[in-house]
């Protein structure tokens, strides 16, 4: 049988080398952990604010639509009065819109509908109308 007598110098190198992480070791693992969550954290943020966009975009397609279907719903004429207009649903507060009807030659008209969220336009609809 082959008995090894260690020495101290090979006790403590045995010792040394099952110490653990030094502190520079785990300063950059903190690092590199902080750099991924925080590209995660502006992934997510992006995320959002391009699905409350997709979302205010969409509902307002579909107030442009109403609102054109309505116009077009009136009698060709000289004039409009828009006064008869549904307003628009109350869980749409922050939407507003504005149309402009103008009057082009050989009886034809341009109607311009633009939706507003929050006083930034999100949704222009242009069509055209003539009395045929």
């Amino acid at each position: 049988m082959l008995k090894v007598k260690l020495t101290k110098s090979h006790k403590m190198g045995i010792i040394r080398d099952q110490r653990g992480f030094s502190l520079i070791e785990v300063l950059i693992a903190l690092a590199m952990a902080g750099v991924i969550i925080a590209g995660v954290l502006m992934v997510m943020g992006t995320s959002t604010k391009i699905l409350v966009l997709a979302k205010n975009q969409e509902i307002s397609k579909d107030i442009a639509a109403s609102e054109m279907e309505y116009i077009r719903s009136i009698p060709y004429a000289g004039s409009y009065d828009l006064s008869g207009m549904p307003p628009l649903p109350a869980n749409y507060d922050n939407y507003t819109s504005t149309v402009n009807v103008t009057y082009l030659e050989m009886d034809e008209q341009k109607i311009e509908i633009e939706i507003y969220w929050n006083g930034t336009m999100i949704f222009p609809l242009t069509d055209y109308r003539t009395n045929f």
